[in-house]
């Protein structure tokens, strides 16, 4: 069986609940999934540690080794990262709360493409960019991981319900303990 290709766009030079769920996913995805990652300003120490095993490529827009590119070169750098990108047939986008160039998106459009939306729909000036509104519309899911923002997607942007699902956040696997201990609890004394 041919492994699936996923390819994840990050802001990724902080860290935060984007960046932790997107490192969560990456360890505990299944062997089947080869992970290639875009990442537009590098990827946070914590963050690049915990996933560098399991990604089989990362692509930065903002940088070429360790050498910061100019904010003036980054669409040279986008359009090369697209034509190394091409040859890969990528199966599905997960795009993590972050917005891509016009380039960009129109390159990934033509896979699958999931939206992780956790806090993007909250921002007034995000509204008025035409790169947002087309995100929205070439997703085939939305993932939200609040009921307010599936509703302020269904109200302010009018984004069909249907296409946005809502995942609440869970507990992750990296805070589970390594040994669990239990302990009988006796009925009838009080806890303390």
């Amino acid at each position: 069986m041919e492994k699936i290709k996923i390819g994840h766009l990050i802001l990724g030079k902080s860290i935060g609940g984007v960046e932790s769920d997107f490192s969560e996913f990456i360890t505990y995805s299944y062997n089947d999934v080869t992970h290639y990652i875009i990442s537009k300003s590098g990827l946070h120490p914590l963050v690049s540690n915990k996933v560098m095993n399991a990604v089989h490529k990362i692509y930065s827009l903002s940088h070429f080794a360790n050498f910061r590119i100019p904010k003036f070169l980054i669409p040279i750098r986008t359009k090369y990262v697209i034509q190394r990108l091409k040859s890969l047939d990528i199966d599905v986008w997960l795009i993590w709360d972050t917005l891509p160039s016009l380039d960009l998106l129109t390159f990934i459009s033509k896979a699958k493409i999931i939206f992780y939306e956790r806090g993007k729909a909250w921002g007034k000036k995000t509204f008025k960019k035409k790169n947002y509104h087309l995100l929205l519309e070439k997703s085939n899911k939305i993932i939200c991981a609040a009921k307010a923002s599936k509703r302020m997607l269904e109200l302010k942007l009018k984004v069909p319900g249907d296409k946005i699902c809502v995942c609440l956040n869970a507990v992750r696997p990296s805070c589970k303990p390594v040994n669990v201990v239990t302990k009988n609890i006796n009925k009838k004394k009080y806890l303390k």
